[in-house]
């Protein structure tokens, strides 16, 4: 695994209770179709103990469009193909962006109790599509990767952490080739 690439400290409140959020990903580049690996760490910095109600992760694309030279898609029959239930992916509906890939949302844990200085850390593999458009920063249109992280703890805001990830689409034949290559070379 690498470094952490994406973390998020809950903001004080009137109380001590304070959870850091983090998401390490063992690559952050991965080819489409192949699974992300990555492990969702969840460590309570403050004072009291903690009791997380759930924690969820997926993976998620973007596409966001340049609107002075892409007119948005009003009809339903091109809403994004999206997994939402339990999802922390927000849905806004006026946005510059539409979801075009969601993996199904893993959740990661229900009712944890974390005492003060404690973390557990749960490791996991989230899918990426075949079909979806690989990663790509255009003047018009963008399509972009994340891993997608949140805990809610009762009666207080859902904490999200996403960390960016390309993903890059190589030819078949070119896959085979450079596969028969790695067993030549062994």
């Amino acid at each position: 695994f690498v470094e952490i690439v994406g973390h998020f400290h809950s903001i004080p409140s009137l109380c001590v209770c304070m959870l850091e959020v983090a998401i390490i990903v063992e690559r952050g580049v991965v080819l489409a179709g192949e699974n992300v690996a990555c492990k969702f760490v969840v460590r309570n910095i403050g004072k009291e103990e903690e009791v997380v109600a759930l924690a969820s992760v997926q993976c998620v694309c973007f596409c966001f469009a340049n609107r002075s030279i892409v007119k948005p898609l009003s009809s339903e029959k091109h809403r994004s193909n999206t997994n939402t239930s339990f999802s922390f992916v927000p849905f806004l509906p006026n946005a510059r962006s539409s979801c075009v890939y969601s993996s199904q949302p893993q959740i990661l844990f229900c009712d944890e109790t974390l005492p003060p200085g404690e973390s557990r850390s749960y490791a996991c593999t989230l899918p990426t599509s075949s079909c979806a458009p690989p990663s790509y920063r255009g003047e018009c249109v963008s399509f972009a990767y994340r891993i997608d992280g949140g805990v809610q703890r009762i009666g207080r805001e859902v904490q999200r952490v996403n960390v960016p990830i390309r993903v890059i689409y190589i030819d078949d034949k070119i896959k085979q080739r450079l596969q028969q290559q790695l067993q030549q070379q062994q």
